[in-house]
């Protein structure tokens, strides 16, 4: 055990890149998100996600759960997106 770090602070489990990619196709739909769909958390992702919490008047975590991805599924849903949704 590293005597300067806990464990639980020394790794940080990454983001599933499906979500990731989730996450951005509709941030993408709703205009927020203009990079590629790649599955990884780069600057255009976080100034998306900034986008979005700032727009929707949400805490900023600047983080990709389950949660958000389903909060941004029910606004490409109201916009009318919904079918433009591949995978889920």
């Amino acid at each position: 055990l590293d005597p300067v770090m806990p464990p639980a602070l020394t790794e940080t489990p990454p983001l599933d890149p499906d979500l990731v990619r989730k996450a951005q196709t509709r941030l993408m739909l709703l205009g927020l998100y203009s990079g590629e769909i790649d599955g990884i958390v780069g600057k255009a992702t976080q100034y998306a996600i900034d986008r979005f919490e700032t727009g929707e008047g949400i805490p900023h975590t600047g983080e990709i759960t389950a949660n958000r991805l389903k909060w941004l599924q029910a606004l490409c849903e109201r916009a009318g997106l919904g079918g433009k949704l591949e995978g889920g």
